[in-house]
């Protein structure tokens, strides 16, 4: 939660070079736990699916929910923002007014990696070997991106 909160580390060199660090490791780790919880039961199809449309469902409720509270609050920015935007910013992305629950990105993520667990099961449970150094590839390069991302945000600033 500290990866959020930029006031508690401060504005210094370190403190950025620090919540680079955790907010780098935790997203990862937050998903090979839930990873790791899926890949060890037996895949019910049509339970997993169900739990996807709710969880789907939740979150299109949530989004719009939120945006109707904040909405009134500033209704010249939002009365600039047409259906186009609406379905846009349900769908994950961002719009040019600020909505509290734009934090929550990797909701979309971790919708994409319950549509493709089918997939992913049935990889892994034809060849776990191939499937793990797979697994490795995908959590390094996920560093590398990420770092690299943060190296060219630098030497944008400079």
């Amino acid at each position: 939660m500290c990866c959020h909160n930029k006031a508690l580390l401060g504005q210094s060199v370190l403190a950025t070079a620090i919540l680079q660090f955790t907010t780098t490791v935790a997203v990862p780790l937050f998903f090979m736990a839930n990873g790791a919880l899926l890949m060890s039961r037996p895949l019910d199809l049509k339970k997993h699916l169900t739990k996807t449309g709710m969880l789907v469902t939740a979150v299109f409720a949530w989004r719009l929910l939120t945006w109707f509270l904040v909405m009134p609050f500033d209704t010249k920015t939002y009365s600039q923002i047409g259906a186009v935007n609406l379905i846009n910013y349900l769908l994950g992305g961002t719009t040019s007014a600020y909505i509290p629950v734009e934090d929550y990105w990797y909701m979309y993520r971790l919708i994409a990696i319950y549509l493709f667990l089918p997939i992913i099961k049935l990889a892994y449970n034809h060849d776990s070997k191939v499937f793990k150094y797979l697994m490795v590839i995908m959590f390094v390069s996920a560093f590398v991106v990420t770092e690299i991302d943060f190296i060219f945000e630098l030497a944008s600033k400079s």
